[in-house]
């Protein structure tokens, strides 16, 4: 008989799963015991983390981070300061679609930032104006056409993109590319094309070894406001040794690193948000489950304290 999912899956918070990858999250958190040597007021013991694993179907093997409590704070926040960007490229864009329906300032397609693909957030226009290789740049816009092409049954809005590489291309190579560009489309979207961190960390090392080498691994999530799916996942695992440093920490030698593994997943606005949702509720819940217990410890050592 079949394990069912709430036993096999036990302690996962939040699942992602794409056709040929998925990304979920653990709930691995632990209360305050007499042996962490810690205030029963901060709740949480040590060791208390998210885990965060990003499995990949066609080779069957996973990556593995940790994400400590303390750092869900923050990655709340910056996913709020990203957020705005996006809100603030959709009123634009929005902004810009009104104009052209009242005959203002219509900007023209090929200065318009593509929204899929590795070239989105720039316009095609640029990207040909400021290439130190035109040919190279030529043939990667006609790359991204062909490409749009193929789904835009299926993904209508992939009409906007080939409309504004098809424009770009015609301006080039008529040599009026240049002069077409419009003086005022540079204000439409100048931030929402860049890459926020919204979190990074150093390589870090686990307890597990293997060769004289630990477990190695890293995180970073980005986001990009121009794209489709603006937030870009990526966990890195590998094996390497540890130094020692003057200070006595041990730091990792990556340039000793070896079976480096990378895996990513893009995410969309829905599913960042409600996965940085969950995992925030889900301490508040754990917090909220645990502190009548971890008050009543406290209390009974500070009466302890006192009587001494």
């Amino acid at each position: 008989m079949e394990e069912s999912k709430n036993k096999k899956y036990a302690g996962q918070i939040i699942d992602i799963a794409r056709t040929d990858k998925r990304l979920s999250f653990t709930d691995l958190l632990q209360k305050i015991e007499d042996r962490h040597d810690t205030p029963f007021l901060n709740i949480f013991a040590p060791q208390s983390i998210y885990l965060a694993t990003l499995f990949t179907f066609n080779e069957q093997e996973s990556v593995t981070a940790n994400i400590p409590l303390k750092d869900i704070s923050l990655i709340a926040r910056k996913t709020d300061f990203a957020e705005e960007l996006i809100f603030q490229m959709s009123s634009d864009v929005q902004m810009i679609q009104e104009n052209e329906e009242d005959g203002q300032d219509k900007p023209d397609p090929a200065f318009l930032p593509l929204r899929i693909g590795k070239l989105a957030g720039k316009a095609p226009g640029d990207l040909l104006l400021e290439s130190p290789n035109v040919n190279e740049t030529v043939a990667a816009l006609k790359s991204q056409m062909e490409f749009l092409q193929k789904g835009v049954q299926k993904y209508p809005n992939n009409r906007q993109d080939i409309q504004s590489i098809a424009q770009a291309l015609d301006y080039h190579a008529m040599g009026i590319l240049n002069s077409c560009k419009p003086k005022t489309v540079q204000k439409v979207t100048p931030a929402t094309s860049k890459t926020y961190v919204i979190y990074e960390t150093p390589v870090k090392h686990q307890k597990r070894m293997e060769g004289g080498k630990n477990l190695c691994y890293s995180i970073k999530v980005t986001c990009v406001p121009a794209k489709k799916y603006p937030y870009h996942f990526e966990i890195m695992n590998c094996w390497a040794p540890l130094g020692t440093a003057k200070n006595g920490m041990k730091p990792v030698l990556m340039d000793q690193a070896t079976e480096i593994n990378r895996k990513d997943i893009d995410l969309t606005e829905e599913e960042w948000i409600c996965a940085v949702d969950i995992m925030k509720n889900n301490i508040a819940e754990a917090r909220h489950l645990w502190y009548p217990e971890m008050r009543t410890c406290d209390a009974r050592n500070r009466w302890r304290n006192r009587n001494q």
